[in-house]
């Protein structure tokens, strides 16, 4: 969950953390949130132009009120622009909670800080509202994709700490969670929005910066404009999008990989999986599960990262214990199994999952040597004949 304790190297639970290794104690109710790289199929600086027109204020986001600039400086040769921005956001809370606060509407500050010449763009946004009970942050970076110049990245990073808000502090990280999970779904939209309305009134290039010093050093000729259009799907150098390729920007997933490869996920539920990745990475030594194998043992332990964390562990040492990925070149079977264990693969079922048929022969000659060496000597030569067979089915 994102509203969950940080417990290295996971968040665990709300209120306490008990998972082996880590001793059960009690925290203040925080969380924090991870996106997947979302990839905008267009240039940084049209993007960027598609990004300003949210101010002051945009019809798209209901609960976007207004802004004002409070500070705003930029450089002698205009790479660099800061600005500093007041914003006022509505409340989606039951009236009894509006009243006990005291306020209708929440005021949060966000500075922006682009970098037109590395062609970045980074947002801090925190609360200004309740700032003594709520401590709110954000964290947003939007860059040059690393494998296509022409394709935009953006990443989000936030955090949520409830310190005491009137005895309801569960009820507004209910509320919490609810408008943040409605502000990351409609993020995107919004984006494509004022970025086919800029394509429609036939802006198809915007110039990427240049410093005009340096370009009149060099002899070059500044002002000059492209009319080369935008193709959103026409990248210079793009991978094929595949399970084992382009699955990763950096250490984040790519939220159309996610789309494809794994499934519909709730903000939420990316953010988990990109935290469980990075947690395993930075604290187990070796190959890492694909991100289906962590996403099927997220799933069984409903998205608790502690709990999901011992038993991929405990599934990791199983592994080992019997060699299962290597069992294909290292498992012979006994002789009792090759004479009376017979059977094999056999077409699909209806569900078109792979039928293993096993015949057994029995007789009187045999039953009892079959009894004998399955109940004493060769129940581990089964044990790894069902690996055998699993692990044929899995790859």
């Amino acid at each position: 969950e994102w509203w969950a304790p940080t417990c290295p190297p996971f968040s665990v639970s709300r209120s306490t953390c008990q998972s082996s290794p880590w001793e059960k104690r009690t925290l203040r109710m925080v969380g924090t949130y991870v996106s997947p790289v979302r990839v905008y199929k267009y240039p940084f600086e049209l993007v960027m132009e598609a990004y300003q027109l949210r101010f002051p204020t945009s019809p798209k986001i209901p609960v976007f009120l207004g802004s004002e600039i409070l500070f705003e400086e930029k450089s002698d040769d205009g790479a660099i622009h800061v600005v500093e921005r007041r914003c006022k956001l509505a409340v989606n809370a039951p009236f009894l909670v509006k009243k006990v606060a005291g306020v209708d509407c929440l005021y949060f500050m966000q500075r922006n800080s682009v970098d037109w010449r590395e062609r970045t763009m980074k947002i801090r946004a925190w609360n200004e509202t309740w700032a003594s009970r709520i401590a709110v942050n954000e964290e947003c970076l939007y860059r040059v994709h690393p494998d296509n110049p022409e394709w935009t990245c953006f990443e989000q990073n936030g955090s949520l700490e409830i310190k005491s808000f009137f005895g309801f502090e569960s009820l507004i990280e209910k509320l919490a969670m609810k408008q943040y999970t409605a502000q990351i779904k409609n993020g995107k939209e919004v984006m494509e929005f004022y970025i086919k309305d800029i394509l429609d009134k036939g802006v198809t290039y915007i110039p990427p910066f240049v410093d005009k010093k340096e370009a009149v050093e060099k002899g070059e000729e500044v002002g000059g404009e492209s009319k080369v259009p935008v193709v959103p799907d026409s990248p210079k150098v793009v991978k094929e999008m595949s399970p084992g390729s382009l699955s990763c920007i950096g250490e984040r997933i790519d939220s159309d990989y996610i789309a494809t490869f794994l499934g519909e996920l709730d903000p939420f539920q990316e953010s988990d999986l990109i935290k469980f990745r990075q947690g395993l990475a930075a604290n187990y030594e070796g190959k890492l599960p694909d991100d289906t194998v962590l996403l099927r043992f997220l799933r069984a332990r409903d998205f608790h990262l502690g709990k999901s964390h011992d038993m991929l562990l405990r599934s990791m040492a199983w592994r080992k214990q019997y060699q299962v990925d290597r069992i294909l070149d290292t498992w012979k079977p006994s002789e009792p199994i090759e004479q009376y264990f017979c059977g094999g693969w056999h077409y699909e079922d209806k569900g078109e999952c792979l039928l293993d048929v096993a015949f057994v022969r029995l007789d009187e000659s045999s039953s009892g040597l079959l009894v004998d060496t399955w109940m004493n000597r060769e129940m581990d030569g089964l044990i790894e004949r069902c690996l055998l067979l699993c692990w044929s089915y899995g790859n």
